[in-house]
């Protein structure tokens, strides 16, 4: 873009004159891709797009709830088209960058990527180094860390849902309508399944009908706690009586009493909390004592148990989830006939009895943070 500055030219022995030239203006970092969801956390996307603009270059930042047209905006994207040294940065929570990787996919463009820290957990953003939440720092210091920074693998899986058929049918794919009994996501942090759903899906169904009582971060986590304070003193539903788990072809047989499971690639969740616990030895609580150290380019998801939220609070402070198992291959069935509280990536939904399959996709790229003493599972 062309910045218009007006300078005072005084040649010898003339008259001082005033003039205009047209001075061209690069933004330093046209080699970074940002990708905003003015929706996450606080809104702070917004305020930012116009910083992002001036250092990357308006083609090069666009809000990922606002795009429609993939043709467009490959076109608009084209001069990033071969570059080697492209990155990309997503400016949001957990739940939109698998989103991000999505439409990467579909742009054709692959690149490592580094999260902005303005969602609400930011789990991915933690464990790679860039901290859980943007309180104003630099941005230039931001990008210039992006662009010098080291690249790690990490997973991503596919997730399928699978509908049980209809009484007297035979196929599993299709419903009397047409309609698709099976659909695929993808997952980058964690799957989880209980009391930790339930309470993210009173957060969502909040945002969704009053969504400027959701504009701070701050207070968005503090709804969470009382949620969770409430669930406390009344109790968390046990949810191994609806759910069979396979790991890598072994049924596993789960305590009766855990309120909550939850199926790991990157080992932060709940602002932080590390259920595995990875620096701490298994015990005679665990069903798990043999294992590979959990990485988040390793190829296996580890399957953790929580109680309660009296548990919740006791692995927040001093211990580790109840360690059930490891593997590459996770098949669920969620029996009975009522809805159980899932969410994914930090999306919560209701879903409805059917069967869970996940298995590795590929791999994709993640520029850590300057913040070596926040990696894990690195």
């Amino acid at each position: 873009m062309a910045t218009l500055v007006e300078n005072v030219i005084s040649p010898p022995n003339c008259p001082k004159k005033r003039s205009k030239e047209i001075v061209q203006y690069t933004p330093p970092f046209t080699n970074m891709l940002v990708i905003l969801n003015k929706r996450s956390g606080g809104w702070q996307a917004v305020g930012l797009e116009r910083t992002f603009c001036r250092l990357a270059g308006r083609s090069n930042v666009l809000d990922i709830t606002e795009v429609n047209d993939i043709t467009h905006l490959k076109e608009q994207l084209k001069h990033l088209m071969g570059r080697k040294d492209v990155k990309v940065i997503a400016g949001c929570g957990d739940g939109t960058i698998s989103s991000v990787f999505s439409l990467l996919d579909l742009l054709g463009i692959s690149a490592p990527l580094a999260p902005l820290a303005l969602g609400t957990g930011n789990e991915l953003s933690g464990v790679t180094g860039w901290g859980r939440a943007y309180v104003g720092e630099s941005i230039e210091d931001f990008m210039d860390n992006v662009d010098n920074g080291r690249v790690t693998p990490l997973d991503r899986w596919s997730v399928t849902f699978r509908k049980p058929p209809r009484r007297g049918s035979q196929d599993l794919i299709l419903n009397s309508n047409g309609a698709s009994l099976e659909h695929t996501e993808n997952m980058l942090c964690f799957f989880s399944m209980g009391f930790d759903a339930e309470i993210a899906l009173k957060f969502h169904y909040l945002r969704e009908s009053n969504p400027s009582l959701c504009a701070n971060r701050e207070l968005n986590k503090l709804y969470h706690t009382v949620w969770g304070a409430k669930m406390l003193f009344w109790g968390a539903n046990p949810v191994a009586s609806y759910i069979e788990l396979y790991v890598d072809g072994k049924k596993i047989d789960l305590p009766p009493s855990l309120g909550c499971i939850q199926i790991f690639n990157i080992h932060s969740s709940g602002s932080g909390v590390d259920y595995f616990g990875l620096r701490q030895k298994s015990n005679s609580y665990d069903f798990l004592h043999d294992y590979s150290q959990p990485s988040m380019g390793d190829g296996l998801l580890e399957i953790i148990g929580t109680e309660d939220i009296l548990h919740y609070l006791q692995i927040s402070t001093y211990t580790h989830g109840r360690r059930i198992a490891q593997g590459s291959h996770i098949r669920i069935k969620i029996t009975g006939n009522r809805p159980l509280p899932v969410q994914m990536d930090g999306n919560p939904w209701e879903q409805e009895p059917c069967e869970i399959i996940i298995t590795r996709k590929d791999q994709l790229k993640m520029v850590l943070g300057n913040r070596p003493e926040e990696y894990r599972g690195i």
